[in-house]
């Protein structure tokens, strides 16, 4: 079991990751669970899903000046690792705090992880629209496509977590240092990225993340025209501007829980 506690310092409230240790103390027999103990064990493990309105880019730049690619079709499954209203009522002591200029109180801003966080994002390269057919099909063939159709990432872990402020929408925002792997072009190679996540309302959150990339760590040439004349930059960045909900229907019951700002 592992417990994420989170302890506030200038403003800013930093998370220190634990795991708990034997003591020792003989295990009590196990039991058949209740089915308030099921109901209980369902809504920790609730995935959650994308929701419209979110996209995977990429940007860069070449010799006549940068570009963009955005696909919307994309599949991700995150699964926090305990539930979620146990994250509701720490994101509410840390918003009320913060509002008020207090400091958080550590007894209430703790979470113990059923297990570590689980994340996978993918979307296929030939749903990236670049607002022009000659580059999406250069795009396509440079990126290996036809034999690797899917720009794939996979969290492997959280590296620290603090909180702070929104300035625009006064809600509190997590930023979460992690380690992943991105696969591109049948290559896969360890990232590290910062995630952005805001809680928008009951159901929903905001998870931005970006990372710049060469292209030639995953074996793929940057595509050219014009004889050479016109070269990609070698550097592209990927950005996940996602908005996840709870997959399950029955994750969240909205009719017994109060919307929060």
């Amino acid at each position: 079991m592992q417990t994420l506690t989170l302890l506030i310092t200038a403003g800013i409230v930093t998370v220190t990751l634990s795991t708990c240790i034997s003591t020792g103390v003989p295990t009590p027999a196990a039991t058949e669970p209740t089915d308030e103990q099921d109901t209980n064990e369902q809504v920790s493990e609730t995935t959650f899903a994308l929701a419209e309105g979110s996209a995977i880019r990429l940007a860069g730049s070449a010799t006549i000046g940068s570009w963009d690619c955005a696909g919307y079709q994309a599949e991700s499954t995150f699964t926090p690792g305990a539930k979620i209203d146990t994250f509701h009522e720490v994101i509410d002591h840390i918003q009320a705090r913060l509002r008020d200029g207090d400091e958080v109180d550590p007894d209430h801003a703790a979470v113990t992880l059923d297990h570590d966080p689980i994340a996978t994002i993918q979307v296929r390269i030939d749903s990236l629209g670049c607002g022009n057919s000659a580059m999406e099909r250069d795009m396509q063939g440079a990126l290996k496509a036809d034999d690797h159709p899917d720009i794939h990432y996979e969290l492997d872990r959280v590296v620290g977590v603090t909180w702070s402020l929104s300035s625009e929408t006064n809600r509190p925002v997590l930023h979460v240092a992690t380690e992943g792997y991105v696969s591109l072009a049948g290559e896969r190679q360890a990232v590290e990225m910062d995630v952005r996540i805001e809680r928008v309302d009951e159901h929903r959150f905001t998870v931005l993340g970006s990372k710049k990339l060469d292209m030639r760590d995953f074996d793929v040439k940057p595509p050219s025209a014009l004889f050479g004349l016109i070269r990609a930059d070698p550097a592209v960045t990927v950005i996940f501007d996602l908005i996840v909900e709870p997959q399950r229907s029955d994750a969240v019951d909205s009719s017994q829980t109060a919307a929060r700002n």
